[in-house]
């Protein structure tokens, strides 16, 4: 994916921009409460219905880098950020049956109680929560990368290890992790194969590799993980338990 301080940057703000409509148009419409309106309230409503469908919107923007300066294309980065964009707009529409339950619920209370402003001003005032709330989430979907939207597992390289016999692969504690952070991949996500041809492989299961097998890879599952590099030593182990070798792994998630 792109940079995500570059991302962040972006994100920031349109972020800012959300807040600040939001706030003016909640302290537009609580401004006069003895002259509220249903039109009034249809107006606002509407004004924060689209704040929060353009705000999601341009933040999709801001992921997806279209209006930033062109670059030639990557494959595996359009796919990545297809996978968030598709996250953010769930996103978009939750907000937009969020808002439009607000607008449901205001009018059955002013049905009931035609002359309170304290409906108004709570209506206004869960309007702006949604489009901030909603906006943050965005932001943050955004800055998590596609990992945890990934249905398939993702290899590392191919690595090249020495030894005749039957050896044991095994990931050195603390696992691999993204370069400042402490949260490995889980073992669970986490398999060795052993290459059959360029594009395929076959499972190595408890990363045993039979005599004659000298390469290896780590398949992960990105399943609710951070997007980033992760890196760590996979240690080789001969038939009597002791390391014979280490070799530094990687694994773009």
């Amino acid at each position: 994916m792109e940079d995500p301080n570059v991302v962040a940057k972006r994100l920031t703000a349109t972020a800012k921009d959300v807040v600040d409509q939001a706030r003016v148009i909640a302290k537009d419409t609580i401004a006069d409460l003895d002259n509220f309106t249903a039109a009034k309230l249809v107006g606002s409503y509407m004004k924060m219905v689209d704040l929060a469908l353009t705000g999601g919107l341009q933040a999709t923007k801001d992921v997806l880098g279209v209006d930033a300066p062109s670059a030639p294309p990557d494959q595996d980065a359009a796919e990545g950020r297809r996978l968030v964009a598709d996250a953010m707009e769930s996103i978009s529409r939750r907000m937009l049956r969020q808002t439009s339950k607000v607008a449901q619920d205001t009018a059955d209370k002013l049905d009931k109680n035609p002359n309170s402003p304290t409906i108004w001003a709570q209506a206004m005032v869960q309007l702006a929560d949604i489009a901030l709330l909603g906006g943050t989430e965005l932001a943050e979907t955004a800055l998590i990368g596609p990992a945890p939207f990934e249905k398939n597992a993702i290899n590392s390289d191919r690595y090249t290890v020495g030894g005749a016999g039957r050896r044991t692969l095994r990931i050195r504690a603390p696992g691999l992790i993204r370069p400042g952070t402490v949260d490995p991949i889980p073992a669970s996500h986490l398999k060795f194969f052993v290459p059959i041809d360029d594009e395929t492989g076959k499972e190595a299961p408890g990363g045993v590799l039979e005599p004659g097998e000298t390469e290896f890879y780590v398949a992960a599952h990105p399943a609710g993980m951070i997007s980033g590099m992760y890196v760590g030593a996979v240690e080789v182990l001969d038939d009597t338990g002791a390391v014979v070798q280490t070799v530094v792994v990687e694994v773009p998630l």
